[in-house]
């Protein structure tokens, strides 16, 4: 296959960042090279003419150092004069894509590419990382989306390999952005009795030093290079071995010595212990196994009987299965005689243990009904009952007119409730009217005196 070049590069700018940079930027712009398929990026301050020329000629000087020459730019239709004087100056041609239609421009695919990646970095950073950072991790990023892309001119490498040629990890390691760090400090730079080291974050690899990275420094809160850290990355941890892993190793290691291959570092006492297991493991292949007899086991004793389901399901001949109620177990031919003398109560029906030891079924005799005579209600007389009389009679000299008794204070203080006073200081009972508690009509109450 052969691929005829392009030397045609799409520009497009992205949305305002949610947090500005500590270098006042707030968008990028987004370069992409059709040949090699690489993404360049760039950040702006704002989207005026004047940051997009200076974002413009910053990108095309990297892809000039890495001899990437396009001819021809294509942009959104929204496009200054002075822009397209730029692009005019720069020795490029132009093309605007239709109004309204935007995915004419391959590089709103490599703007959504771009933000993917950039996000899930930000995402892997330490919950302390200050996002006012965030342009200052584009140049690692960048390089990282590379090494995931694929040249257009020659598919069997990366973009990255395209643009800077093979990768040197051991001259410049990658290390996640945004985790924290402790930072060396030389004895040079230091105090008496100060500390060591200095806690910052990681902002990328240095790729003008030999291993050393970039740093946002705490303390300071400026960049800074150097090569004696220690990362503190919340996902590396020291591997241990699990008691799985010991189990397969030792069965590795058993497996070699049962087929004579022992290790030159071993002693000759672990030697000693590996051959006499050996030799055990080969006497128990040579000697016959002995045959193993079924041992008779006792008749399990009848247990109760289980319940039939309500619900029996069948297939029909058309391959439906259809539930049907299952039918009742049948009764038993021969059921438990009971005892002599002793019947069994049914709902209607008895039993009943003849002298030759037959049951037979018998009905059960009904209560016979108690008739009861009939009552003349006219052979007793009605009962009378008197007028309600006071609880306490009065005799026949207190059936007098008196007025409402009042309450004397005797000589003790008080006077017994119920009571009157008498002319001689005696206490006496009050005086009743037996018509006081006569309960009927006016018309119907009648006095009698005794």
């Amino acid at each position: 296959m052969v691929y005829d070049p392009k030397e045609v590069m799409y520009t497009d700018q992205t949305g305002k960042f949610p947090h500005m940079s500590s270098r006042g930027n707030k968008y990028t712009m987004v370069l992409t090279e059709i040949d090699t398929n690489s993404i360049w990026v760039e950040a702006m301050k704002n989207k005026t003419e004047g940051e997009m020329i200076l974002a413009r000629r910053r990108a095309l000087a990297r892809m000039k150092r890495c001899g990437i020459l396009p001819k021809k730019q294509v942009l959104d239709n929204e496009a200054s004069a002075n822009y397209k004087q730029e692009m005019t100056e720069s020795g490029m041609t132009y093309e605007l894509v239709p109004p309204d239609n935007h995915r004419r421009n391959l590089a709103k695919k490599a703007i959504q590419t771009w933000k993917d990646h950039f996000v899930g970095v930000l995402s892997g950073t330490a919950d302390t990382f200050p996002l006012h950072l965030w342009c200052q991790a584009i140049p690692q990023a960048e390089r990282q989306l590379l090494l995931l892309q694929q040249s257009n001119i020659h598919p069997h490498l990366s973009a990255y390999a395209h643009v800077y040629g093979p990768h040197n990890y051991d001259a410049h390691p990658f290390v996640p952005i945004g985790m924290e760090t402790l930072v060396h400090e030389k004895p040079k730079r230091r105090k008496t009795f100060a500390e060591h080291c200095k806690k910052g974050f990681v902002l990328g690899t240095s790729f003008e030093h030999y291993r050393a990275w970039t740093m946002w420094m705490n303390d300071t809160r400026a960049t800074r290079v150097s090569g004696t850290v220690f990362h503190k990355h919340k996902y590396i941890s020291t591997p241990a071995v699990t008691p799985a892993d010991a189990v397969i190793a030792a069965a590795g290691r058993l497996a070699n010595a049962l087929q004579g291959k022992f290790s030159s570092t071993l002693a000759d006492e672990p030697l000693a212990e590996l051959s006499r297991l050996s030799d055990l493991f080969t006497q128990a292949s040579v000697q016959p196994t002995p045959e193993l007899q079924a041992t008779p086991q006792p008749p399990e004793a009848p247990g109760p009987a289980r319940r039939s389901p309500r619900l029996t399901t069948k297939v029909t001949a058309n391959g439906r299965i259809i539930a049907d109620p299952a039918p009742r177990p049948a009764p038993p031919l021969n059921p438990p005689i009971p005892p002599p003398g002793l019947a069994l109560r049914l709902p209607r029906l008895t039993t009943a243990v003849s002298s030759d030891g037959r049951i037979t079924a018998v009905p059960r005799p009904r209560p016979q009904a108690v008739h009861l005579p009939r009552v003349d209600p006219t052979a007793f007389p009605p009962r009378v009952i008197p007028p309600r009389r006071s609880l306490r009679l009065a005799t026949k000299a207190q059936l007098t007119f008196a007025p409402p008794f009042r309450s004397t204070t005797t000589k003790g203080g008080r006077a017994p409730p119920f009571s009157t006073v008498g002319s001689k200081g005696t206490v006496r009972p009050p005086i009743c009217h037996p018509a006081a508690f006569d309960q009927r009509p006016p018309h119907a109450q009648t006095h009698h005196a005794h």
